[in-house]
This record gives C-alpha cells, structure tokens and sequence, in this order.
C-alpha cells in the first residue's frame, strides 16, 4: 500500500496539543470495494466513534491511506500545526501544489481551490478522454480559495491523539461523492462503488441493514440534517436552498423514518424540481420497492416523461416493426438518433490486439456517429442530416466533445464552465483526433452536409449542451422543440442513513464561440434550454418520425 508522508511540523518546539474533552471508542469495520474501475486494497476502514454516539468519525489522514488506489497517495503529503491547531493535505496531482486545510479549533475547512479534492487516480476501465488534447484554456480567476464554515452548519471537529476527527458524512462527500464514488455504512459494515451501487444483488446485501427496524438517534439524524445544510449552502450549482432545508429542520431531524423520507423527496425532487436533482433510493428501513414515489414526481420530470411518450407514440405510428438502425434515410436526407452520449470501456470497443471491435458503436457514442456517417458515405446522396437528439438525456463530456468534432468546423472544441463555488469561468480548448491517426484534422463531414438537430424538452444535459455549442457555432440548426435544458455536472450522494439522490453540482456548463473565448465575455447560459434556431422549425412530437415531415421542415 502507498503510504501518505506526514510531515510534523509546529512553529514552537515547547507547544503541546491537548485532547478534547472526549471518549472515543475505535473500531476496525469491513469495507468492501465494488468498483472495477479503483484497485482499492484495503478490506477494513478504520471508524471512529465519540461520547458512545452512534455517528461515524474518520481520522483524516487514515481515510486518505486506506483508501490509496482511489486516492493517489503517491501526490499527497500531510502536516500537522499544533499552534494553529490544524491538519494540512497537499496535494500536486493536478500540477499545481494545492492545499486543503482542516482547522479542529473553529471548525473550518479550507481549500486553495475547488480542484483540491481531485485527488483521485485514472479510471482504470473507462478513458474518458480518449482522442482528447487539451490545446489552450483561459479563465477570469487561476486560483480560487474557499473557505467552508462547517461550526456555523453545526459541525464538530476533534483532535484525539495526534488525529483529526472528521465526521465520515462530511468526508465521504467532499473527497468521494464530488469524485464520483460513494461508500455507504449499513451499521454493520462499509460498501463503496463508483457513483453509485446499482446492481440489485449488491443493493440487497448493503440494504439487509442493522439499521432496518431501529429508529436513528438525535444525533445521528442531526449529522444528515448538517450534511444537507452543508451541500445546499456550497455545492448546488443553482444557487443555495440553505434557507429552505432549515425551514424543513423538524421533519429531517425526525426520528421516524417515514418523515424524514417523506422530506427527502419532497425537498430534492419537489422542491428543487429540476431534472438533474432527485432522490433514487429512500433510507435504511424503507421498503423501497413498495414505497409510493408516484407523488413525488417533479413537474419538470412529469414534463419530460409525457414528452418521452408521445416522441416514442410517433416512432411506433412510423416504425410498426421498429427500425433499431442508427440511420435512416429519406431522399437526401438522412437521420441519425442518439439517444445518450457514452464512453464505451475499454474491453467494451477494443479487441486484445487494439483493433476496434465491430459492435463498439453499441457502447460509445463516438464510434455510433462514425457509424453513422459511414452508412451515409455508403448511401452517396444525401446533402442533410438530422441528429436526433430529442429522447436523449445526456451522459459524459467527453462523449460529447468526441462526437461533435464530426459535425464540427473548427480545429477545436471550445467547452466553457462557471464554477457556483468560486465564481470562476473558465473555457478551454479541446482538438480530437477524429480520423484517429494521430493528425487532430476537421472532420470530412463537417462542410459536406447541412446539418440540424431536432430536440425536445426530453433532450437535456450533454444533448442540451451538443445542441447550445452547435447552433452558437453555425455548425447546426435547432428544430422541433427548444431543449430542456440542463447545464451543470451532476454530484451523486449517499447520506448515512442510506438516502442516495443526485445533485445538480457546481459546474455549469457555458456555451463558447471563438469570438466569446478570446474575449471570456459573449458566453450564453444553457441551463433553461437551447431555443429553436427560429420558430418556423417547430414540429408537433406527432411527427418526429414522420420523415416526410421533417424533410418538408426543413426544406421550408
């Protein structure tokens, strides 16, 4: 195991550092890993436990070397202050030396940068950015320092024999869930899997609970009531709902687990009413399968899924039989539809040897465009195409920016984000290597078709964000139905009393041109949609798959 390098360090030689005031029971918990894309060796996470309460503690540093092949120790060094009464992580993954500081006498974490929990090491199944360089970026802010007032939220940070106490709902969030991880504690043991645990019979085994049955104590309660003050006071990407969590303090520090069940939904999906935001498993000692969620859909969820119904009534109106092909033709005109962008894994697109595999277009969107476009070359009449992208809810970034170089004019593929944390905007420049032989070219398709994307209030996300970049651009024209919008990266959580939900995160999404990226001015927001590019290329869901209509549509 790689071992983090602790470094003493106290400006006076003579300073000693006294206990809190505590009892602190230490126990050694199983912990088991279901993620293929981590190696991580430890089978045990050590759990601290304080004043015979049954909220969960981490030692700071412990947790960083336990979980080594998660995180990359090998970049990480810590150091200990006891004049100023505070616990320092460095990190220099990222190619710059940022710090994360935690303060156990006001309770405060401070981080040089939002990018100071990126601590984690390469996804070892999925390249995400495969065909990817980064070529240039620019931003109104390089460094952005924050400060998270956790004692004003109500939290409690210890020192205890030489170690940092932190609660594991904080830690478990900061440096796992903000990287797409999450470990979950069932009162017997920890789990942890990447994003989220999803498979039915590892659900089962993390939900067959100690927890089931037995109502949560006062403070067990209170640390999940400060964990959600916390997220919606620094982490929800449209702005903070603090306010409203504490208008709803009574119901989440209830003891009963049908309240405070009830309050999750009703905050997270009703409340903030955004499809990027919602609960997708209730707590300990729900019985999910046959809890009633119906009335907690959320009306920008109702909106979606109607759309959904009546885009999928028009495919069966036109297609009786079906048509899973990835193109279709009419005249000369040919409709590709992508219904989310993917990047396939490694074993799912390439052969032992490195060769593409014939089925890849079936796991990676990339590879489903090219696809595409090769049966379109192989049709040689066709002067439009349509990316349908109206049942397409989104998915990975670089997904994205892989499929658009095909339709794209430029060299690169601007993609700009706001970070709601530090107000900071950054834009960067991305070339892909589209013809994958290492000379980063245009695409030949980009000026050989006239190109359109028909949306709906379904597409959102990355779709939201393909169809914003493309029509800013004049690479494509926006048809049938501005798009639902969506523009911030998602944070999926998992609370200790078992609640998992998702959040829309800190980043959003900002749409670039090269004009807008030289000048970082000039920029459009996307998070409430992409309009029509004008309003004469308005389609009735009725005739999404009536090709007759879109090819009428657009020869307006």
């Amino acid at each position: 195991m790689f071992m983090l390098i602790f470094i003493g360090v106290s400006l006076s030689s003579c300073f000693t550092l006294e206990n809190d005031n505590i009892t602190v029971e230490k126990k050694e918990i199983n912990f088991t890993d279901y993620s293929e894309e981590y190696d991580i060796k430890s089978d045990k996470l050590t759990a601290y436990f304080i004043n015979n309460e049954d909220v969960v503690y981490f030692d700071v540093e412990t947790f960083i070397v336990e979980l080594s092949g998660l995180f990359d120790t090998n970049y990480i060094v810590s150091s200990m202050s006891k004049l100023f009464k505070q616990l320092t992580l460095s990190s220099d993954i990222l190619g710059v030396r940022l710090r994360i500081i935690f303060n156990f006498e006001n309770d405060y974490i401070l981080a040089d940068d939002p990018y100071a929990f990126s601590i984690t090491t390469v996804n070892e199944t999925t390249d995400y950015s495969r065909l990817l360089k980064l070529t240039d970026s620019k931003t109104n802010i390089s460094i952005a320092q924050i400060k998270f007032d956790c004692k004003s939220l109500g939290y409690d940070f210890y020192y205890y024999n030489g170690l940092v106490l932190v609660p594991y709902s904080l830690m478990n969030f900061l440096f796992c869930s903000t990287n797409y991880y999450n470990i979950y504690y069932n009162g017997y043991e920890f789990y942890g899997d990447y994003l989220i645990i999803s498979e039915k019979d590892k659900l089962n085994e993390v939900y067959d609970s100690s927890l089931v049955g037995k109502n949560q104590t006062l403070s067990e309660r209170d640390d999940n009531y400060k964990l959600l003050k916390f997220i919606m006071k620094y982490y929800y990407g449209l702005g903070s709902k603090l306010e409203k969590v504490e208008e709803m303090k009574e119901e989440f520090l209830s003891t009963d687990p049908k309240i405070y069940t009830k309050a999750y939904y009703e905050f997270i999906n009703l409340y903030l009413n955004e499809n990027h935001s919602g609960v997708i498993r209730a707590p300990y000692g729900i019985d999910y399968a046959n809890y009633d969620r119906s009335k907690y859909r959320s009306e920008a969820s109702e909106k979606s899924s109607n759309a959904a119904k009546e885009i999928k009534a028009s495919y069966n109106t036109y297609f009786p039989d079906g048509n899973n092909d990835v193109v279709r033709f009419y005249n000369d005109l040919a409709v590709i539809t992508c219904d989310s962008f993917e990047t396939g894994a490694n074993d799912d697109i390439f052969n032992a040897d490195g060769s593409l595999k014939d089925d890849a277009y079936l796991y990676d969107t990339f590879y489903l465009f090219k696809y595409g476009f090769d049966k379109i070359e192989e049709n040689g009449n066709i002067k439009d195409v349509i990316i349908n992208l109206s049942l397409n809810g989104g998915g990975n970034l670089g997904a994205l920016i892989r499929s658009i170089s095909l339709i794209s004019k430029n060299n690169d593929i601007i993609i700009g984000t706001c970070d709601y944390l530090s107000g900071r905007i950054v834009s960067y420049k991305y070339s892909v290597d589209v013809n994958e032989n290492g000379n980063y070219d245009i695409s030949a398709y980009a000026n050989k078709y006239n190109f359109y994307i028909l949306d709906s209030v379904y597409t959102y996300s990355s779709a939201n964000i393909f169809s914003g970049i493309s029509q800013k651009n004049g690479w494509a024209k926006v048809i049938g139905e501005k798009s639902g919008g969506g523009a911030c990266s998602i944070i999926p959580l998992v609370f200790p009393d078992g609640m998992v939900a998702q959040i829309s995160g800190t980043s959003q999404n900002l749409i670039f041109d090269s004009e807008s990226y030289e000048n970082l001015s000039g920029y459009d927001y996307c998070e409430a949609g992409i309009d029509l590019y004008s309003a004469k290329y308005a389609l009735e869901y009725k005739d999404y798959s009536n090709d007759e209509a879109l090819y009428n549509l657009i020869h307006q």
